[in-house]
């Protein structure tokens, strides 16, 4: 009989069903309770439930506590899940939910987690973030120039720029 612990989740769910609902769920994580604590007060019961589901799978299939997960660990789980049969928004789906852990544990313990894992790239200090619906459409018909379009992205979000045509000033 083999006593490899190595196979088993570090972080383990239980989850507390009443009438056809989840009334309550802890884990042995006081930092994924916390943050599971934070979404049923500030977020729709579903949405709480779904995030529930999403992290124990996320740690069924990562064997690791939060603490130490790495960007490597996250695109195993993608691998993984893919090669399950999951799609692309289920996977996603997953991802988001351990994006809003790790954003959350970087607010609570930033000496312990300065990065989260799932988009571990920061933007550079002092680089505004653009939305997808403030970049201007570039050029649609083949053979068309791009630069100035690149340009004007460019100087908008430096700040140099008179903004875009859509009335983003920066």
């Amino acid at each position: 009989m083999n006593n490899d612990d190595s196979n088993k989740p570090v972080v383990l769910f239980a989850i507390v069903p009443e009438r056809g609902r989840v009334r309550e769920v802890s884990t042995t994580s006081p930092l994924v309770n916390h943050f599971l604590d934070l979404m049923k007060m500030s977020r729709a019961y579903n949405t709480w439930v779904s995030y529930t589901q999403d992290l124990k799978v996320f740690f069924k299939t990562i064997l690791k506590p939060p603490e130490a997960i790495t960007r490597t660990d996250c695109r195993e789980f993608m691998k993984r899940q893919d090669e399950a049969g999951c799609s692309g928004a289920t996977i996603n789906r997953h991802l988001a939910a351990v994006s809003s852990l790790f954003n959350e544990l970087c607010l609570l313990e930033p000496d312990s987690f300065s990065r989260n894992p799932v988009h571990p790239r920061q933007r550079a200090a002092g680089w505004p973030a653009i939305r997808r619906w403030q970049a201007p459409a570039l050029p649609a018909q083949p053979g068309a120039r791009a630069d100035s379009r690149l340009r004007e992205v460019g100087d908008a979000v430096k700040g140099t720029g008179t903004g875009f045509a859509h009335g983003f000033s920066p």
